[in-house]
Order: structure tokens, then C-alpha cells, then sequence
């Protein structure tokens, strides 16, 4: 008979992660880790407790070491299964919301709306999402396979044409009721409770710096608050498109990095928390997503690439030399395969055609010259 899995703490519990590293150094596990082997109560419980790895490759040569949060090892492949699931509970504990009586509606660029369309799901409720039309389709499609309802806006006004839509739409639909990443406290607090807990842990209190692409902000803000009250030395780094730089007070232009730079600065992200923000211009965000699948085994986002550039440029700076940069891949690179990240990839794939195996050998002797 199969154990069943006691009532575990939701996604605002403490930390309970492993820390795994790809030399095999060490392996730390919390109690959790024997809980791989029961069943657990439902898919809530998979939120968070997400591994930390070093990346070996991409930072060859660099003085200072950078590890990465692996997020899509939440359920639904993001960190905003964290908040999807935590902006729920918290509406649904206040009495604000009821799988009977609401319809909930929300904008988003693409990964909350899968996270909370996950969320919804496991809890029955009905859910539009509205988002701008220049995400990609797989977003659409994990959307629906998750049972919510999609709708696409303006993709040139980015975020806010869709938030402008749920308005209108909160207005006309009965029982409406909007969770809003873009305000609503609780994404931070869940950052903060959770994120930040974790990556304090799993590094023994030895991170010297976290970087992280704003999206929402809720990630940046909550990790760099809890980091900063442990060690106000830590270092905290925002990074923004460099096509699109709002942080920096310049006008919002369209770019390529999925997740983050939504034009405008959201009212949760508390600009007083970082130190710094840096720009990543999307192409070479692209292009460091791909090496990341081809020399880590990490099939990260375009954002997880941006995010992993602006931490090998802190890694150069002298005062880093010897020191652990912390940052994320918070998508999972399976729901980008239509965009520029791997749609020549994806177009190849379509065009292949069976064949014999003299083509093989012609084809891979070419390849692999043998």
C-alpha cells in the first residue's frame, strides 16, 4: 500500500529545498527529499523546493561562480506557479473568491497565466487570461490545456493593453474578480517567504549577489528583501531589455525576452531594493539560452538566458572575484519552441522526412566527420 503524504506546508512555507550541484561536491537534502518517494495529496504540493545548480560552462574562466535556480521544476514549469498558487489561497481565505461564484480574470505575458491557470485547475475554478499577441502560441496552448479561456491584445502596448482589457471585461462579467500579480502583495510576500528562504539555504548564506530579470517584479523585490536583511552586504541586481529600458526611464520599445520588461514599472517592484539594473539586448539573451540547453543540459527560457548574461558580468567585476552569483531560469525552454529562440530548430524538425540508413551514415559522417 502506498504511504499518503501528510498535509505539507503550501507554497508561503519555509524553505525545503535540495541543493545539488552539477560537481557533485555536495548533496544537502531537508526532510522533504524522502517525500520523492510517496504520493503526494495533490499538484499544489509540487510548488517551490525547486534546485539550485552551478553552471560550469557557460562561465568557464570567470573569478566568481554562478549558480541558478531551476524553476521549471514547479508543476506547471515556472516560478509563477509560486504566486498563481499563493495569490488564490490568500483571495480564497479572505472570502474574496469561490470556485461557485467566480470568474477570475488576468494579465499577464504569458508564465502566470500558465501558473495560475495550473492553480486553477487543481482548485475548479474558471479563469480568462488576456495577455498581449506576441507571446508565444505554446503559452495559448498550456493556457487551454489547462482549461482557462485566452485573450489577446495589442501586442505593440504590451501588458498594459491587456490590463486596459480586464477592465473592461471585470465591468460586464458577473462575479469578475481580478488577482493582479502586477499589485497585489502577496507576490512578493510569497518571494519572500519562499524564494528567498530557499536560495539563503541552499547556499549556507554564502550568495553574494542575486540577479533577476522584472517582470512583475515580485521575485527581485521579495528574494532581494530577504537576502538584504540577512547580509545588507548581498548584493541585489535588477536586469531589463536593453530594448526597453523603463527602468532607466526611457520610453518602452517591443523586444524578444518573453517575461520580462512589460513597459511599465509595476507598483510592487520597490526600486529601493537593488543596487543596480542591468540591460541585456534580447539577441544575446537568445543566444545564451542556447548555449545553456547545448553545454549545461538546462533548456531555459529566453529570460533565464538574459538573466544568466547580467550574472557573468557581475561575475567579471573585481569586487565578485571569489563569490557566488545567484540567479534563475525561471521558464521552462519546451513553451519557446515557435519563437526566435528555437523556431529555426522547430522548422528543421517539420521538414524532416524519413530515411534509409546509407542517409544516416552520409548524414552523420558529414557531421561528426568519422
Amino acid at each position: 500500500m502506498f504511504s499518503r503524504l501528510p498535509q505539507l506546508p503550501r507554497a508561503v512555507s519555509k524553505a525545503t529545498s535540495c541543493i545539488i550541484t552539477t560537481r557533485h561536491q555536495s548533496l544537502i537534502c531537508s526532510d522533504l527529499c524522502r517525500y520523492r518517494d510517496v504520493i503526494y495529496n495533490d499538484a499544489s504540493e509540487l510548488v517551490g523546493k525547486t534546485p539550485m545548480v552551478r553552471l560550469n560552462k557557460v562561465t568557464k574562466g570567470l573569478p566568481a561562480e554562478i549558480a541558478v535556480k531551476v524553476e521549471y521544476f514547479n508543476p506547471a514549469c515556472s516560478i509563477k506557479d509560486r504566486i498563481g498558487w499563493a495569490m488564490l489561497e490568500d483571495a480564497e481565505k479572505r472570502g474574496k473568491i469561490s470556485p461557485e461564484k467566480t470568474i477570475l480574470i488576468e494579465p499577464t505575458s504569458g508564465n502566470l497565466g500558465i501558473g495560475l491557470a495550473f492553480a486553477c485547475a487543481v482548485k475548479g475554478y474558471k479563469l480568462v487570461l488576456v495577455m498581449p499577441a506576441s507571446m508565444s502560441v505554446e503559452r495559448r496552448t498550456i493556457m487551454k490545456a489547462f482549461g482557462a479561456e485566452v485573450v489577446l491584445t495589442d501586442p505593440l502596448r504590451a501588458v498594459k493593453a491587456s490590463m486596459e482589457r480586464v477592465e473592461e471585461l471585470k465591468k460586464a462579467i458577473p462575479g469578475a474578480y481580478v488577482l493582479d500579480q502586477y499589485s497585489n502583495p502577496v507576490n512578493t510576500k510569497v518571494h519572500y517567504e519562499t524564494t528567498g528562504a530557499e536560495i539563503w539555504e541552499q547556499t549556507q548564506g554564502k550568495v553574494g549577489a542575486f540577479v533577476f530579470g522584472v517582470g512583475s517584479g515580485g521575485t527581485l523585490t521579495g528574494v532581494g528583501k530577504y537576502l538584504k536583511e540577512k547580509n545588507p552586504k548581498v548584493g541585489i541586481y535588477a536586469v531589463e531589455p536593453a530594448e526597453s529600458q523603463v527602468i532607466h526611464g526611457k520610453p518602452h520599445s517591443p523586444h524578444k525576452i518573453q517575461g520580462m520588461g512589460v513597459g511599465f514599472i509595476p507598483e510592487i517592484l520597490e526600486m529601493n531594493v537593488f543596487d543596480e539594473c542591468l540591460v541585456v539586448k534580447s539577441q544575446d539573451a537568445i543566444d545564451m539560452a542556447k548555449r545553456i540547453g547545448r553545454e549545461e543540459g538546462l533548456l531555459a527560457g529566453i529570460s533565464g538566458g538574459a538573466n544568466v548574461i547580467a550574472a557573468i558580468e557581475l561575475a567579471k567585476r573585481p569586487e565578485y572575484k571569489g563569490k557566488l552569483i545567484v540567479t534563475g531560469l525561471a521558464s521552462f525552454g519546451e513553451r519557446y519552441l515557435s519563437t526566435d529562440l528555437y523556431k529555426n530548430l522547430k522548422e528543421e524538425s517539420d521538414k524532416m522526412k524519413e530515411t534509409t540508413v546509407e542517409e544516416d551514415l552520409a548524414m552523420l559522417k558529414k557531421k561528426f566527420n568519422f
